[in-house]
């Protein structure tokens, strides 16, 4: 028995290790907008936490929608026989608001990259989702999402 588990243990760990992973994180933060000006604004990043190689396709942001009740999350995972952890938020792409990024970006293990959204580009989202709360998201070439924890950014950032 002792080594039935301790094979299951290893099968599930070798599995778990085997898969490329990777994280969103979005935070305050100064830096170079388009025009070259700096200021406040939001910084998304992405790290490749795994041991192998990850390709990342174009960060893209969130807006709040509404926000579920645990019933209605109950009834869209059995209707749709899924979790869903993005239910009520709509997703956007920054390739509207001017950020440019590339198609397709390779992380290898250990690197990250960033991009930053400033508050001028932040207060167009957020005029046009009528939410101030907003969470990042990045894809893998396998159709994978992460999200990062939601961010209400204040109106007084933008001064």
């Amino acid at each position: 028995m002792y080594a039935a588990f301790i094979s299951t243990f290893v099968l599930v760990w070798n599995i778990r290790n085997s898969r490329p992973d990777f994280k969103v994180k979005l935070m305050h933060g100064i830096g170079e907008s388009k025009d070259g000006t700096r200021g406040m604004g939001l910084f998304a990043y992405v790290e490749n936490s795994s041991s192998k190689p990850v390709f990342i396709k174009p960060i893209g942001f969130l807006t709040l929608s509404e926000k579920p009740s645990l019933w209605s999350r109950f009834k869209h995972t059995i209707k749709y026989k899924r979790y869903v952890r993005a239910q009520g938020w709509v997703h956007g792409h920054l390739d509207g608001y001017g950020i440019e990024q590339e198609t397709e970006t390779k992380l290898e293990p250990g690197q990250s990259f960033s991009v930053f959204i400033s508050m001028e580009t932040f207060n167009q989202i957020a005029q046009k989702s009528g939410t101030r709360t907003i969470r990042a998201f990045a894809q893998n070439a396998l159709g994978e999402n992460r999200y990062s924890s939601s961010i209400e950014v204040r109106e007084c950032l933008s001064d």
